[in-house]
């Protein structure tokens, strides 16, 4: 409740005239706008319907991805200095890449 009546107060007070503008109210997106998400971290389509767990999983299972990739092709698919960049051991990069689809 206190939140909402601060929200309103701000509202009123950087209003222009007599009315206040969806933008007056600084609410929340429901999802972040292409500019605020890493190039190429998220897909434009990427798929924000579901629990927190369910959209959760999707972006993390597909920043991995991203980041093994980009890991992979910096050291130049060298495994065992991908896994020292990475800060894992060689047996969970391989696992890692595996689940990915990433193995060469």
């Amino acid at each position: 409740m206190r939140e909402l009546q601060n929200t309103l107060e701000r509202a009123v007070i950087l209003a222009d005239g007599l009315s206040i503008r969806p933008e007056g109210l600084q609410l929340p997106v429901s999802k972040p706008d292409a500019g605020q998400v890493l190039a190429g971290m998220l897909a434009e389509n990427f798929n924000w319907e579901g629990s927190l767990e369910e959209v959760t999983a999707r972006a993390a299972s597909h920043v991995e991805k991203v980041l093994l990739e980009s890991t992979m092709r910096e050291c130049k698919w060298n495994k065992t200095r991908a896994a020292e960049k990475l800060g894992v051991s060689p047996k969970t990069l391989l696992t890692k890449l595996r689940s990915a689809g990433l193995e060469e």
